[in-house]
């Protein structure tokens, strides 16, 4: 994720967070920011050495705090963004629980397709966090529930 702000203040702010490892990078006015601990980061701005520090992360937001000021970066998951992937992992409980399917598919099979659906769920919360855009969200969620019942069906076969 990457986020670009423009304090009055501070100046130029650039945040870079990678999904998969975790990675924080921090610039302010195009100066890179050194990770001192976990959360702690210096720099030099105006030839003055800084200390920045990252509260949150990738699901929760982050806000940066630097020189009594605070500033958020990137921001928290919304309720609905949680819901549609709640909405993806209980339609596909739902799917493989079916009475009739009962028959068809095995336990360890909706298991699976459960396991899947949860993965799926996680990965859509990790796309909606990247775009603004509730049509796109809704979109993405449809795209996942179609993928998780494509799954739960190529196990049938």
């Amino acid at each position: 994720m990457k986020a670009v702000i423009d304090h009055e203040k501070i100046g130029e702010i650039a945040y870079f967070e990678k999904f998969w490892t975790g990675k924080k990078e921090l610039f302010i006015n195009r100066e890179p920011f050194f990770k001192v601990r976990k959360r702690t980061y210096e720099g030099q701005v105006d030839g003055k050495t800084v200390t920045a520090e990252l509260v949150g992360g990738f699901f929760s937001g982050t806000t940066l705090k630097v020189q009594e000021e605070t500033v958020q970066l990137t921001p928290t998951l919304k309720w609905y963004e949680i819901g549609f992937s709640l909405l993806l992992i209980a339609l596909t409980a739902l799917f493989a629980y079916i009475p009739v399917l009962n028959a068809i598919i095995p336990l360890a099979r909706k298991i699976l397709s459960i396991a899947v659906s949860v993965g799926l769920a996680i990965f859509d919360v990790a796309l909606m966090k990247f775009t603004r855009s509730i049509l796109l969200k809704i979109a993405i969620t449809l795209l996942m529930i179609a993928f998780s019942f494509g799954f739960c069906l190529l196990l049938n076969l």
